[in-house]
């Protein structure tokens, strides 16, 4: 089964965040995302068209104002609180509002309680 996200962004997101403190690299819903360790909070996963970041409230509706910005929807449901996918057709067009949009998300989930540990199913 092929994977359903952009490699080119994984790219630049790897070489991106390799300096970041307190966050890793996992998976959220199947895509490639990366979570503060402290609060084991995504911040950001790659999509199949584009980045999908948490926005905080207050930035929401301007983030859906710009024409590459959508409402993050998995599997055409509901919308996923302010979650937005970010879409680009090349990677080097995220540079310039990478700060706005990727440190925007940090700062909006580093602000949150930590997630509970999630208790490992018994086989």
């Amino acid at each position: 089964m092929p994977h359903r996200y952009r490699d080119d962004l994984l790219e630049l997101c790897e070489d991106k965040l390799k300096t970041y403190p307190d966050i890793e690299r996992s998976q959220m819903m199947g895509h490639p995302g990366w979570r503060l360790v402290s609060n084991n909070k995504f911040f950001l996963m790659i999509g199949e068209d584009g980045l999908i970041v948490k926005m905080p409230p207050d930035k929401y509706d301007e983030a859906l104002a710009r024409d590459d910005v959508e409402a993050f929807n998995p599997m055409n449901a509901k919308p996923l609180g302010t979650w937005v996918e970010w879409i680009k057709p090349d990677a080097p067009e995220y540079h310039d509002d990478w700060t706005w949009f990727v440190h925007t998300s940090l700062e909006t989930v580093a602000a949150e309680p930590p997630n509970k540990a999630r208790k490992k199913k018994k086989k």
